[in-house]
């Protein structure tokens, strides 16, 4: 909820560009339920379609290849949402610090896309990713309904069903724990099994080994005393080494002594050089020669005796630097001698040499033993080792076999207490749903030997029949339509995602049970305004609901154009002569309910205003042009079906003409208001049509608008 306690839509606004039949549409969505309406092929499932391509569908509705969503002539399409992400109760919806998240997906001709989040390139995982938090996955149908998924729903499995409504509903995170928990328990039998035929092989194994133990016996001593010649030896090297280091520390200590005497006699002759310079001067200032002469030859004296001390402090340090790297260099093969060295140090020891040849003699007699198994009782003592390894092991699967059983179990009763519940809730729902339109149906969860055998079955009967299984054989294609859109209905209050849609879900419903499931719509989103929901469908909702909002789309010169529709407040009018067959009367203040004609939509609701909504400069021209092209059969009147069907007459807010169509015409007309120019609708004449003036200001070739709000900035993409 916003501060003053409006409720705030998760998509603000929906901008096509050149996609499908769009040429640039800006949509706004509000909290709560928008209903977008309009006459088959004007381009309302385009809209849907762009949203879940936005959100990063990954597949197209009646598999669509991506390059057919572009504009026909055009390289690229681009869809962009505008995401409401400012704070509720303190928290950002997505994990983003800006109020208005801009979500793009463009599409070429040649069948390229990509994501951008915020101008920023991204790929399609980060996009799911990022929506995936608040259960919004556009490739679940109970999510987001295209056209002709209702059918589609009834041709799934139990099990595909399931895990729809699992995931729709939020609590597929105890399938996932309950299978993962399954996997581990698949993942200790397998070792438990690979563990056993490993013991049946060690116990074979040992009987070999133990037989074998006896005949090398005589190797085992030339083993050992080949051990013991070998660390002589090391330790002969390490005696050897650290004689050679004690060396060389004495030599190089000697050096730094004699380097700090020559120095320190160079420093004593440079201050007695600095104290003849000074007497030197004074002899010169005296006139002193004989004097001078004698200060001179000292300084020449003492300074070739300093320059000397200092070549051999130079000498004696860089000798003492040599002698201190090869002393490191001896430390290392000490340290690495004293490694290899093993047991305690002799107290004698035999020449580097002697230990060598004995070494070599010890080896030639190992290798006329032949290739005999040497290491018999290192091997029987492994495979001892690994018996009591693999058994301890096997010891070890079976305690954790029997605690994942037990998780399982838990995990088992935490799931399927989920599905009972929401089952529960389901079923009143539904049933609810069924009986306000004469039908009856439950669903139920069935399970098998594993959670991915578990499903969920509808049944639903009509006119007082027994109900039967939902699928596509049993029911009629309306009676599907009806138990699909009561099963959607009576989900939404489990339902997580913040955005849900669905297209035509009416099609195939009788005028009467059309008009129950809208005014459950209504009901429902008038307390769940949190949730934004968007239904599509090609006719007029029986009823108009100001809590609501209404989209209009139409296409005019092969373009879809789209319209807001307002209601009018209803003020000195009496009821309309032309009342639909379903009733007067409205429902809490509702608008009034409106009939249908031969199956189509009938009358636009009276009491809405039809508008384009923010409509940029660029597409408003041409409408006189296109007004004029239609000659009589498009001239503009005025009439008392446009006053009663069309807001927006010189009383209105904003002025303007009301515009109705002549007989066999078309109607233009635009009117201007608050919010820009809107496009008005008048009532179709006599085998005429309905047209926006900025319908037909929006032909092919109409000027693109420059800088319109919401476009994206140069070098964008």
């Amino acid at each position: 909820m916003s501060v003053e306690g409006q409720p705030r839509p998760f998509i603000r606004e929906v901008i096509l560009e050149d996609f499908m039949s769009h040429e640039y549409s800006r949509i706004r969505l509000a909290p709560g339920l928008n209903v977008i309406l309009g006459p088959n092929g004007a381009g309302k499932s385009s809209i849907l379609i762009a949203i879940s391509l936005a959100m990063g569908q990954s597949h197209t509705e009646r598999s669509r290849r991506l390059s057919e969503l572009v504009r026909h002539g055009r390289d690229q399409a681009r869809v962009t949402l505008l995401l409401d992400n400012s704070e509720r109760d303190g928290r950002r919806p997505l994990p983003r610090r800006s109020d208005v998240i801009r979500l793009s997906r463009v599409v070429r001709s040649s069948g390229e896309y990509w994501f951008e989040i915020d101008y920023r390139r991204a790929d399609r995982l980060e996009v799911v990713d990022m929506l995936r938090d608040l259960g919004l996955n556009p490739d679940n149908l109970l999510i987001i309904m295209h056209q002709g998924l209702i059918d589609e729903f009834a041709t799934l499995s139990p099990q595909e069903r399931l895990l729809l409504v699992e995931e729709a509903t939020g609590i597929s995170g105890y399938r996932r724990r309950l299978e993962r928990a399954i996997e581990r328990l698949e993942g200790v039998k397998a070792e438990e099994r690979e563990k056993e035929k490993q013991l049946e092989q060690l116990r074979a194994m040992e009987g070999q080994w133990r037989m074998l133990y006896e005949k090398v016996s005589e190797r085992r001593e030339l083993e050992r005393r080949l051990e013991e010649a070998r660390g002589e030896l090391a330790w002969a090297r390490v005696a050897r080494l650290e004689a050679a280091l004690g060396r060389i520390g004495d030599r190089r200590r000697e050096l730094e002594t004699q380097a700090g005497q020559e120095e320190g006699l160079a420093a004593r002759l440079g201050e007695e050089l600095a104290r003849l310079r000074r007497e030197l001067e004074a002899a010169l200032d005296a006139g002193d020669r004989a004097r001078t002469l004698k200060v001179v030859d000292e300084i020449a004296y003492d300074s070739a005796e300093r320059a000397l001390a200092e070549y051999r402090a130079k000498l004696a340090r860089e000798e003492a630097g040599r002698l201190a790297r090869e002393e490191a260099r001896y430390r290392e093969e000490l340290e690495a001698a004293r490694e290899e060295a093993r047991g305690e140090r002799p107290e004698r020891l035999r020449d580097e040499g002697e230990l060598e040849d004995e070494i070599r003699i010890l080896e030639a007699k190992i290798r006329a033993l032949g290739d005999l198994p040497v290491d018999v009782e290192e091997l029987y003592r492994d495979i001892r080792s690994r018996l009591e390894g693999v058994s301890e092991r096997l010891r070890e699967l079976a305690r954790n076999k029997a605690m994942l059983v037990e998780e399982i179990g838990r995990r088992m009763e935490v799931w399927r207490r989920e599905l009972e519940s929401l089952v529960g809730d389901l079923n009143s729902r539904f049933s609810e749903l069924l009986s306000a339109v004469g039908a009856a149906g439950y669903a139920k969860i069935t399970y098998g030997q594993s959670p991915s055998e578990a499903g969920l079955e509808v049944y639903v009967g009509f006119r007082g029949t027994e109900p039967m299984l939902l699928d596509p054989y049993r029911q009629s294609g309306g009676e599907r339509s009806t138990a699909v859109t009561a099963f959607l209905l009576a989900l939404q209050g489990r339902t997580v995602s913040p955005f849900r849609a669905v297209d035509e879900f009416d099609v195939h419903m009788d005028p009467a049970t059309r008009a129950t499931f809208f005014r459950v719509l209504h009901e429902m989103f008038k307390e769940e305004r949190g949730v934004q929901y968007l239904v599509i469908t090609p006719g007029y909702p029986s009823f108009v609901d100001s809590s609501a909002h209404y989209i209009i789309v139409q296409k005019v010169g092969g373009v879809s154009a789209v319209g807001e529709a307002a209601r009018r407040q209803e003020q000195d009018r009496g009821p309309r002569p032309d009342s639909h067959a379903g009733g007067r009367g409205r429902e809490g203040g509702e608008g009034p309910l409106l009939g249908q004609r031969g199956g189509a939509a009938g009358r636009p609701p009276r009491g809405l205003r039809l508008g384009r909504r923010r409509a940029p400069a660029g597409r408003q021209q041409g409408h006189r042009g296109a007004e004029q092209a239609g000659g009589d059969a498009g001239r503009v009147g005025r009439g008392q079906a446009a006053r009663d069907d069309i807001a927006g007459g010189p009383e209105e807010e904003g002025g303007g003409a009301r515009c109705q169509g002549a007989r066999g015409g078309a109607v233009l007309g635009a009117v201007p208001s608050r919010g820009g120019i809107e496009r008005q609708r008048g009532v179709p004449g006599q085998g005429g049509r309905v047209l926006g003036g900025a319908e037909a200001a929006e032909a092919p070739g109409a000027p693109r608008p420059q800088g319109a709000p919401g476009d994206r900035p140069p070098g964008a993409g």
